[in-house]
């Protein structure tokens, strides 16, 4: 058989359908269907250190010992404690920051930096997903 045999079924059809005013139709089809989802939310709080305590000695010299201890926070994936210092004024200086377990520190003070101001503290509370949290001021750092 030659092509021109093989392909004439098709073309008798096709003049069929124009001869006869037959319209071809486009297949349809339709999908509808629905899913549902359940989530919950959860929110999570950061704790502040809390109980933060000054201590001075060595306040007849130049150089002033501060001590600082507070009770640690108590959530979950602390990785740290950040030590802030906040004078009267104005200035705002980190002074330490510290692993998890330390709740005291120690560090000496120039004198003639605290002379004449109010200097607080705060410790901030540092976690391993980002989130922090800072205590209320500590008490006046005194001599």
């Amino acid at each position: 058989m030659s092509r021109r045999l093989q392909c004439r079924p098709l073309l008798v059809a096709v003049a069929a359908t124009v001869a006869l005013g037959l319209e071809a139709t486009a297949a349809q089809a339709s999908f509808t269907g629905t899913a549902s989802m359940s989530a919950t939310i959860g929110t999570v709080t950061v704790a502040a250190p809390t109980d933060l305590t000054v201590q001075t000695s060595g306040c007849n010299g130049r150089w002033v010992d501060v001590t600082l201890s507070w009770r640690p926070s108590t959530s979950s994936k602390v990785v740290g404690y950040q030590v802030t210092a906040y004078r009267s004024d104005g200035i705002v200086q980190t002074v330490a920051q510290t692993d998890a377990a330390t709740t005291q520190l120690q560090q000496t003070a120039d004198r003639n930096d605290l002379f004449g101001y109010t200097t607080t503290l705060t410790v901030t509370t540092m976690t391993s997903y980002g989130w922090t949290r800072q205590s209320a001021q500590s008490g006046a750092i005194t001599c």
